[in-house]
């Protein structure tokens, strides 16, 4: 049977935690492990992690606060490699019993290179109440990725390979573990698969870290995102690029290369806006050439 790590990042979580903790300990037909950091909760999400003490495949620290990416990041470095495989998980939601074996099922021959699963899933509300959602997931690329794509890290299983190279080297600048995590398997040339049965309940209330957003906060995000802010995308990718310059494929060395040299010359402005490869579906295709024109990608 395949044994699987899941890393779950805590803050404030105490409404939702066990709820979520049980549909993980309920998962078929794989032997599962939960490695959980606290990202320095006030609430009694430690309480209730301490009632879990004395089950062996539960084990639990505390960790100042760093947000959830950095949060992620640490549990990575301080996860065992003796498993198979390694999942993210969110505090709130409720996993469908059969998650992890169906991501095991569609990735588990890559045993040589990175290979990450990831499901569509199922938005709900507080009280898992479905509500009326349609999910357009994409097919993931490099490209669209560097500009700030990525599934929910929630949805993602990967394999022992992605999370060596995961390992190589603590980042200093991330936009997300998610963002990160598919980075590194498409610039590695790994394996993706991506599953349309929705594996899990995706809890919307009051208190998400990360959550879905309305179409009018998505328009504000993706413009304060393109347009305001501190340069997050290209800070991301030249960080990526600085840890796996040495070790990444030479297609994402030209493609990483491309992007972060957009603003030395005009000419390298009009490279990235007409490569096909840099590019976003959607409205924020537009954003994203405005941003690089004006700098401010």
């Amino acid at each position: 049977m395949n044994k699987i790590l899941v890393l779950l990042s805590t803050y404030n979580g105490e409404k939702y935690l066990e709820q979520q903790l049980t549909s993980i300990l309920n998962q078929e037909n794989v032997e599962v492990d939960i490695l959980i950091r606290d990202d320095g909760s006030t609430d009694n999400t430690v309480q209730i992690l301490e009632k879990y003490n004395n089950l062996k495949n539960v084990s639990w620290f505390q960790g100042e606060n760093l947000g959830p990416a950095f949060s992620f990041q640490d549990l990575i470095f301080n996860s065992s490699l003796d498993y198979d495989f390694f999942a993210f998980s969110d505090q709130d939601d409720v996993w469908i019993s059969n998650k992890l074996f169906t991501g095991i099922h569609h990735i588990s021959t890559y045993k040589t290179i990175p290979a990450l699963f990831y499901s569509d899933y199922q938005i709900v509300d507080s009280n898992l109440n479905k509500l009326n959602n349609k999910i357009s997931t994409k097919d993931y690329t490099l490209g669209n990725v560097l500009l700030g794509e990525a599934p929910l890290g929630c949805t993602m299983l990967f394999n022992k390979e992605l999370i060596k190279l995961l390992r190589i080297k603590r980042s200093n600048y991330l936009r997300m573990h998610d963002h990160w995590t598919i980075l590194t398997c498409l610039a590695y040339d790994g394996y993706i698969y991506f599953e349309k049965d929705k594996l899990i309940y995706y809890r919307q209330h009051l208190n998400n870290v990360v959550g879905i957003a309305s179409f009018g906060t998505k328009i504000k995000r993706y413009y304060k995102s393109f347009m305001t802010a501190d340069h997050e995308r290209l800070k991301q990718a030249k960080e990526f690029y600085a840890i796996h310059e040495n070790f990444i494929s030479k297609d994402a060395k030209l493609l990483i290369n491309e992007l972060t040299s957009y603003q030395d010359t005009l000419s390298n402005k009009f490279k990235v806006i007409f490569n096909k490869n840099l590019t976003i579906k959607s409205y924020k295709n537009l954003l994203f050439i405005i941003s690089i024109l004006c700098n401010k990608f």
